[in-house]
């Protein structure tokens, strides 16, 4: 029953005169529900009906679970006339907005519940003096949370409302400040199209189908005053909550799959809704092609360590801590293990498939996540589905980003955790200077996300503070905020960026050992590490191999442009092409630029700290997106703005046809789509030799596959030895054949190793032995090819085989006859083994074959001229023949290829002091050789006396103390660095060693510190 004491809001009626312009039909749809008390109806009704310019219709729904009550309304409903129409047969709430929609008379609907203290008479204020009629494609609601609403007595009771309606804007995308205020006005027409779209009548479907379907929801102020009964009670509020769970599924599937064929829909929309629905097809379908195609791809190169580094990252949070493995894994420990514990996780708990194939499994869910969100990101950008369509289409479609989104445990998570993050800080900017529930919790994810896979996606934070600053400046909403120095809102907006901030942060270090054990201190070490390091690894850049500290500042830009397909590269300049045509929407530009300023500026940077790179555009997988959102703005906004009906069609057909041509590779060349060259550079038949191919040794799966079928011994259980230049992988792919014995060997010193067949890959061959063709070697069996260029080759060992293996032998026993003797053996039978030449001209010698050394030597030069081990040779020759000027030019030319080649710079110092009498230029190169390796070690004993010479103490005393620490007696090593850094404070090479030592011990008393506490615990 309704209470009797509660107090009716008073009539504005009683001071103020109402100036409302309205001609047309009002029907007011009025649910009886539990707390709808008839005699504060009567009195709001009357004033109601007084102030309205045209007779209201009124249709009171009876929902009442109390006969006498219902009795009572309607005996009045009799009273009143033919505008107030009782409805006796009993109607359940989430059906009143049908019937009220084919029941009603009126032009325009009025939606309103007594019961939530919300009188008709709010209506009145918002038409009171307003000049133009409410718009026919709006919904306007009552809110109580507006600033300008007004609460008649001091409690609000909104509580668990508030928390509803924060759920509300956490699960589904409707973005409004107070959903379950049950007073709304619409026009019938638009009532009857939601009326064919919903699932549900409840109100929050409604508004949320409204919001997907493009219809404004306008948010308007009231007077209102508590109601305990039917808002608050959790017991309702619960009851809403799980019938939302059921209805929104439903009406998200309505939304995408059904109403894009009703008319209602397709009048609402502002583009044809076959885009909508094409979406949602694509992306299902694309979902389930990469989830289907994953277990396809190879082992990576660095997957073995990242599995083993999610095992002990596994480990150590199951033991408490105590498990320290992962601690000590290179610089891994640096990185977040969020991917790697997730499929360690997966692999020891579920096991439903091998081991590498549930790590691509999720990583092709990580790359179809960073697919989605670009798209999203790309409809939120543009408010419409067909650029939504296309970006995703693009981005599926571009076969690198497509490929390491099967098996790029690093970069691709990351990406997803950055298109994530730069999507919901967008639409958290848009919704200032309230965001919703789902925007706040969702930017903190994407940050999480993104600084747990590298601590560079702190980068998030400073992107969310020039989003919102950027828009509190220019925004004329906001803007008084700065203007007028309002504290309250200032605060606001600090509070936000701080908690999503420090949100983000907390989420990013949770599956992170390191991070865990000093939770500001290691990810900021993390940061700087990162920031200064310097992996070097040497790699074919434009037909020479450089190391990754070498490469010009155009790396990155070059392999975007070569590696991208045609129709992204062509879109680009379309942007600001359209942009100064003034195409795009001032507010639209505003956004977009945002987000087109996170893709640019991390390159930018990059190119400015001259940032060590390699392995193409794999490190910046994560902006390829953006630059893939772009190409498709452009293409969006051309085709938009093109009139005539036969070239925008034929603009369509041109991006379709664009679109054919990286399709159609990706077919052919799976599953190496990751290799892809677009057709303006020519294709990998033209990158072959001059740039990497397959870096990442994923042929070896297909390699080992196709040993396996085709071998009979493999599966008999015969002994078979395999060589490979790619140990661990391939490890793992006979790991059911233990029969079958793998052997790591370099492939340039093959010729030293017994096998029956050799695995290999073209990565760090030299450019003249892919271009001559001495890769892949002789007795091939079997290619892994695209396009007629290998990527991989099994090679059957040649009857022979064993022999250069019983060479090594000769050699090691001192019986250099015997052993150059079979080599020559070798030789003859594969006139193309550089290694056997490289081993003979280290041989030759020994027997004073000088002449054999000089020809095989030109032999080999004349395979490879870039071959910096055979040049170095060649200078040996020379040393040997006593022309010390032709010595020096191959021990030059070689350190020139490969600055870090300390075999050259050995020779090259023994040269500037013997022949040149040169003591401080010996010294000068005794120093190159010590930073670029040290090897042969020797000579540092030389160096030493070289320093002695000139009279250099800092010197003498660091390469003593390196000669010291090559026979591993570090101590004394240290003692030694010590003094020289005494006599020179400032000596870097000694403090760099020392800084070493210093760290290793720094980390080992960490260790075991961190060990001693958990041990404790």
């Amino acid at each position: 029953m309704a209470k009797k004491n509660r107090k009716a809001s008073p009539s504005p009626t009683n001071f103020k005169t109402y100036k409302i312009n309205y001609k047309g039909q009002l029907t007011v749809v009025y649910p009886l529900l539990a707390g709808s008390e008839l005699g504060q109806f009567k009195k709001d009704w009357q004033t109601f009906k007084k102030a309205w310019p045209t007779t209201p219709e009124l249709l009171l729904f009876n929902s009442l679970g109390d006969e006498a009550a219902a009795s009572e309304w309607a005996k009045w409903a009799e009273e009143e006339g033919e505008n107030v129409r009782y409805l006796a047969d009993k109607v359940a709430p989430s059906a009143i907005f049908a019937q009220a929609v084919a029941q009603a008379q009126g032009e325009d609907l009025l939606f309103a519940d007594g019961s939530q203290g919300i009188a008709l008479t709010n209506l009145l204020d918002w038409m009171d003096n307003r000049e133009e009629a409410l718009a026919a494609n709006t919904i306007y609601l009552g809110s109580r949370k507006h600033a300008d609403s007004k609460k008649l007595q001091a409690k609000d009771g909104l509580l668990l409302s508030q928390l509803h309606n924060s759920y509300l804007q956490f699960w589904t995308p409707l973005y409004l400040q107070d959903s379950q205020a049950p007073f709304y006005f619409m026009a019938k027409a638009l009532g009857q199209q939601l009326a064919q779209l919903t699932v549900s009548g409840q109100q929050t479907d409604l508004l949320l189908m409204a919001q997907l379907e493009g219809i404004s929801i306008q948010e308007m102020p009231i007077r209102w005053q508590h109601a305990e009964q039917r808002d608050t009670g959790i017991g309702r509020i619960a009851q809403k909550t799980f019938a939302g769970l059921l209805a929104r599924p439903k009406n998200k599937v309505k939304y995408f799959f059904l109403n894009p064929w009703t008319e209602a829909s397709k009048a609402l929309a502002k583009e044809p809704t076959i885009y909508r629905f094409l979406y949602a097809v694509s992306a299902l379908l694309i979902l389930f092609i990469m989830a289907g195609l994953s277990f396809q791809y190879g082992i990576t190169g660095d997957e073995v360590l990242q599995k083993t580094y999610g095992d002990n990252v596994l480990a150590y949070f199951e033991s408490d801590g105590k498990d320290r493995a992962c601690m000590n894994q290179s610089n891994l420990h640096y990185y977040g293990g969020l991917f790697d514990y997730l499929a360690a996780w997966c692999n020891k708990y579920l096991g439903w498939f091998d081991t590498y194939d549930t790590r691509h499994l999720l990583n092709a869910l990580f790359g179809f996540l960073a697919i989605l969100f670009t798209a999203r990101l790309g409809k939120v950008l543009s408010g419409r589905w067909s650029m939504a369509l296309l970006t995703l289409v693009l981005l599926t479609l571009s076969p690198r980003f497509f490929g390491h989104s099967m098996n790029n445990p690093k970069d691709i998570p990351f990406a997803m955790g950055y298109m994530m993050g730069i999507y919901y800080m967008i639409i958290l900017t848009k919704q200032l200077p309230r965001p919703s529930s789902r925007a706040l919790l969702m930017s903190a994810l994407g940050l999480g996300i993104t600084f747990s896979m590298r601590s560079g996606g702190i980068l998030l934070i400073p992107y969310l503070g020039l989003f919102m600053g950027s828009r509190v400046v220019l925004c004329p909403q906001l803007r008084p905020a700065l203007t007028q120095f309002k504290i309250g809102q200032l605060f606001r907006y600090a509070a936000i960026l701080l908690g999503v901030s420090g949100l983000g942060y907390w989420m990013g270090t949770w599956y992170w050992p390191y991070a865990q054990e000093d939770i500001m201190n290691h990810p900021l070490e993390s940061l700087s590490e990162m920031t200064n390091f310097s992996t070097g690894i040497r790699m074919l850049w434009g037909g020479k191999h450089l190391w990754s500290d070498q490469l010009p500042w155009y790396y990155i830009p070059t392999w975007l442009g070569i590696s991208s397909p045609i129709v992204v590269l062509l879109g680009l300049p379309l942007v600001p092409f359209l942009f100064f045509r003034k195409v795009f929407r001032k507010k639209q530009a505003y956004y977009f630029n945002l987000v087109l300023f996170t893709g640019v500026f991390p390159v930018a940077y990059a190119v400015y700290k001259e940032s060590s790179l390699y392995d193409g555009m794999r490190h910046f997988l994560f902006i390829y997106p953006i630059l893939v959102l772009a190409a498709a703005y452009g293409w969006f906004n051309l085709i938009r703005i093109i009139k005539p009906a036969a070239v925008r069609y034929a603009a369509i057909a041109g991006v379709v046809g664009l679109l054919a041509l990286p399709t159609a590779w990706m077919f052919r060349s799976h599953p190496y789509q990751y290799v892809y060259f677009n057709e303006f550079f020519g294709g990998l038949e033209e990158a072959y030799g001059y740039y990497e191919t397959d870096y990442w040794m994923t042929c070896m799966r297909n390699l080992s596959d196709w040993l396996i079928e085709n071998e009979p011994k493999v599966k008999a259980g015969e002994e078979v030895i395999v060589a490979t230049n790619c140990a661990k992988p391939v490890a793992h792919y006979f790991s059911d054949y233990p029969n079958v014995k793998v052997r790591y060997v370099r492939y340039h010193e093959r010729v030293k190793t017994g096998y029956d067949y050799l695995l290999s890959y073209s990565r760090f061959v030299s450019h003249g032995f892919l271009q001559s063709e001495t890769w892949p070697p002789a007795e091939v069996v079997h290619l892994e090819e695209v396009d007629g260029v290998p990527l991989g080759a099994v090679s059957k060992a040649p009857d022979g085989n064993k022999k250069g293996e019983l060479a090594q032998k000769a050699f090691k026993e001192k019986r250099y006859a015997e052993g150059i003797a079979l080599l020559e053996e070798v030789l003859a039978a594969d006139p193309k083994n550089e290694s056997a030449m490289l081993v003979l001209s280290q041989y030759y010698p020994q027997v004073g074959k000088m002449e054999e050394m000089k020809n095989v030597l030109t032999r080999m030069r004349n395979l490879a001229n870039d071959y910096v081990n055979g040049l170095g040779m060649a200078g040996v020759y020379y040393l040997n023949a006593q022309q010390p000027d032709s010595a020096r030019y191959y021990f030059e030319r070689a350190t020139t290829l490969n600055y870090k080649y300390s075999f050259g710079y050995f020779h090259l110092a023994n040269l500037a002091l013997k022949e040149e009498k040169d003591v401080n230029k010996a010294l000068s190169i005794w120093a190159d050789f010590d930073q670029y390796g040290g090897q042969p070690a020797q000579g540092y004993q030389i160096a030493v006396q070289v320093a002695q010479q000139a009279k250099n103490r800092p010197y003498e005393l660091y390469f003593r103390a390196k000669a010291l620490a090559t026979a591993g007696k570090h101590v004394d090593a240290y003692q030694l660095l010590g003094q020289a850094i005494a006599v020179d404070p400032n000596f870097e090479p000694a403090l760099k060693a020392k800084k070493m030592y210093d760290d290793n011990s720094r980390r080992a008393r960490d260790e075991e510190e961190m060990a001693r506490k958990k041990g404790a615990k």
